[in-house]
């Protein structure tokens, strides 16, 4: 099959986007990527939120 075909039907991504197959793919490929690290700084950061929070529970009241 010709570059630009998919499920057997033709299509131009330089007319429809105005940029090359590659140049999509890889901005499509760039924001997962980006969205992949933010949700990664999300859990992380969530995660040592909780890890002090029950730190502070286990060593009981100041006294």
């Amino acid at each position: 099959m010709p570059p630009g075909w998919s499920f057997g039907l033709p299509y131009g991504f330089r007319a429809v986007w105005g940029v090359s197959r590659l140049t999509f793919e890889a901005f499509t490929l760039g924001t997962v990527v980006l969205l992949l690290a933010i949700a990664v700084a999300g859990y992380l950061t969530q995660r040592m939120r909780t890890r002090r929070r029950d730190y502070e529970r286990e060593a009981g009241p100041a006294r």
